[in-house]
């Protein structure tokens, strides 16, 4: 049996890989900044799990956490360290550089979206960006590796699994409002996406499925980048598709930018994720992923499977503790 550390463990992403892990091929070393808070706590339901407390500011902890390991899932939390941007970057480079001093036989990287770059700095999502910009340098060791014509850590050993906002940040972030309208019950969404923005996203189920396929087949995913999403919609569709699975009414009203900016917090940053969504959009190529994964779940299906009903659900950390 080999063993993996996953970074970012009780985390909403954290939790879906370690429940999809095939627990017959993997012992999991989840690692915590509190090994007996609720959500450590429940993830030894799982079976083949150990706690590790630490704290991934802290270099003995890293190096202790990825001793000893086959692979290495590397998600972190941009949210933790809001006031310090840079800390996040800082952070993915120990674990990548320790990964490598240690040489760890595989590492998944989950990256986003390099927001900045493709809209040619106009539009800046930072919380992507941060992981994107260590994509970007994972992709220049590769180039480096094939230029020398060697087979280097990054081009051998480094999968990047680039993903999409959760479908399950509509339970938490962007929970629908309940209202009476002429005497009936309806579900509002309200998103900052016009009539016609289309929003790309993955459900944490998918990603789960997707990481535990690439961590079995090493040889075919160490040192490339595997593009992830499960659908694309808009707004308009998102409230259609809750209603006819569901079979509350459901509207979809789009805001303005700037009555979303009044919600507070780092809404401008999240204003520009949907300004991007609206104006240039993150592109997926599902006909090419349900080969891959013939399960992978449309919007649709994810609301039939996740029973959803326009609840506030507890699915980010921060949120649940």
């Amino acid at each position: 049996m080999k063993k993996i550390v996953v970074f970012g463990a009780t985390g909403a992403m954290g939790r879906y890989i370690i429940a999809n892990l095939d627990k017959k091929s993997w012992s999991v070393r989840a690692f915590t900044r509190n090994e007996n808070s609720p959500l450590a706590q429940a993830l030894l339901a799982h079976g083949n799990l150990e706690l590790f407390q630490g704290n991934t500011d802290n270099v003995d902890d890293l190096k202790r956490a990825i001793d000893g390991v086959d692979a290495v899932f590397c998600n972190t939390d941009f949210w933790t360290n809001v006031n310090n941007p840079e800390n996040e970057r800082i952070q993915m480079h120990r674990i990548l550089e320790i990964s490598k001093e240690k040489n760890i036989a595989h590492v998944v990287f989950s990256s986003l979206e390099n927001c900045m770059t493709l809209s040619n700095g106009e539009i800046p999502v930072t919380h992507f960006d941060s992981k994107a910009i260590v994509e970007q340098e994972i992709n220049w060791q590769r180039s480096l590796d094939h230029f020398k014509q060697l087979k280097g850590f990054y081009s051998t050993s480094v999968t990047v699994l680039r993903t999409l906002p959760y479908f399950e940040n509509l339970m938490s972030f962007f929970v629908p409002q309940k209202r009476v309208y002429k005497g009936k019950d309806e579900i509002v969404f309200k998103l900052p996406l016009g009539e016609y923005g289309k929003f790309s996203m993955v459900a944490l189920d998918d990603i789960g499925w997707f990481t535990n396929y690439i961590l079995n087949r090493r040889s075919q995913y160490g040192g490339k980048t595997l593009v992830i999403g499960s659908d694309t919609v808009s707004g308009n569709e998102i409230a259609q598709k809750f209603e006819s699975v569901t079979g509350i009414k459901s509207v979809y009203e789009p805001i303005s930018d700037e009555e979303f900016l009044k919600l507070g917090g780092p809404a401008h940053d999240a204003l520009n994720h949907f300004k991007f969504h609206r104006e240039i959009g993150m592109k997926r190529n599902f006909d090419s992923l349900k080969k891959l994964h013939p399960e992978l779940l449309s919007f649709d299906s994810w609301l039939k499977k996740t029973q959803w009903k326009g609840e506030q659900r507890l699915i980010q950390k921060k949120l649940a503790e």
